[in-house]
């Protein structure tokens, strides 16, 4: 498979002819990532899984490095529940499920993109229509006039129970 291809490279895209053996801080220093970030992306199935040594601890190689790479800049195009999917299906040899999910991620950004063209549409719209005539564009002379009465204390306030001086002084 293809995208099978794309993991088992090297950062600069050549084939990877040693394993290069990483605990989980290294890979995680590497991406500017927590080592718990690291184990979170492998227990979803972000990454693939990692081997372990005979004392439990895991081992990634650059295999991981590459799919964690590739979870970042999926993450940074469609958002981590769309880069999740897609990681989680390719780590899961699911190529229809990871292309789908690419196909909707595509069609989201396209809705997203018609949004703001409207909106910015609307935006020229507005702002290129001269104030109405009726009405100053800026503040006159008498905004400063209040235009309905002002609000009366709730009965229960303490301006309303005698006096100005609340019913229950503190001792």
């Amino acid at each position: 498979m293809r995208l099978f291809l794309l993991f088992s490279l090297n950062h600069r895209g050549k084939p990877q002819t040693e394993v290069n053996v990483m605990r989980p801080a290294d890979l995680a220093r590497e991406h500017g990532l927590s080592t718990q970030a690291v184990r979170n992306y492998e227990r979803d199935g972000f990454l693939p899984p990692a081997e372990r040594t005979a004392g439990g601890y895991r081992i990634y190689t650059e295999r991981h490095a590459a799919a964690l790479r590739a979870y970042l800049a999926l993450v940074a195009a469609y958002g981590h529940a769309t880069g999740g999917v897609i990681m989680a299906s390719v780590n899961a040899d699911w190529l229809d499920g990871a292309l789908t999910a690419v196909d909707r991620g595509h069609a989201q950004l396209l809705r997203d993109r018609e949004t703001l063209a409207t909106v910015r549409r609307a935006v020229d719209h507005l702002t290129a229509q001269p104030a109405p005539e009726d009405r100053p564009a800026v503040p006159g002379p008498l905004t400063h006039r209040r235009t309905r009465p002002p609000a009366r204390p709730h009965p229960r306030h303490p301006a309303h129970l005698g006096g100005g001086r609340h019913p229950h002084p503190h001792p």
